[in-house]
């Protein structure tokens, strides 16, 4: 991944017209590289395919902060459903009716994504993990904060873009309704 870093990082520039931005989308580009590894074909460049996902993530990077004329923002509407696996059933109908929704940090708390329970960082470094001025032997696992698993493993998010047409926005409102009398009735 070092060695396609500027690849991705130049591509994202020459997308998004500014450096910070492309400096934004490039860590997002290498999580999708990596969370997509097991597609990636051998035979390909490998850094022409890391270089695509970049110019992938930097063209929604710059859709997600397209301001709108009226000053008006993105948002997402978040649902809390009575338990993990109606959560799960609820966001799968609703992709189904053609609405684009996510759990919550995919049902589990950031704390328990595979890179930090393995204290693995992009440098390689060890990242807070190794800082000589913090030191910590903190560890993470499931249970740290139940409370919180919980309520995230029972989200569903909605995104509202600055795209959205009120007939988009009913559109969303009537599929909700559905599969929400479809699933809590």
């Amino acid at each position: 991944m070092r060695l396609a870093a500027p690849i991705a990082i130049a591509a994202a520039r020459r997308i998004t017209s500014d450096a910070s931005l492309a400096e934004d989308a490039a860590p997002e580009a290498f999580l999708k590289a990596f969370r997509a590894l097991d597609r990636y074909r051998p035979q390909s460049n490998f850094r022409s395919w890391v270089r695509t996902i970049a110019i992938r993530c930097a063209i929604d990077l710059v859709r997600r902060r397209r301001p709108d004329p009226e000053g008006d923002g993105s948002s997402s509407i978040t649902w809390f459903l009575p338990d993990a696996t109606t959560a799960k059933k609820f966001a799968a109908a609703l992709r189904d009716e053609g609405v684009p929704c996510a759990q919550m940090y995919r049902g589990r708390p950031v704390y328990l994504t595979p890179s930090i329970l393995e204290r693995r960082t992009p440098s390689g470094r060890g990242g807070p993990w190794n800082c000589a001025e913090h030191p910590t032997d903190r560890t993470y696992s499931e249970g740290l904060c139940p409370q919180t698993e919980a309520l995230v493993a029972r989200s569903v998010i909605v995104p509202v873009g600055v795209g959205y047409s009120e007939t988009d926005c009913d559109q969303v409102a009537a599929s909700v309704r559905a599969v929400a009398d479809k699933l809590l009735t």
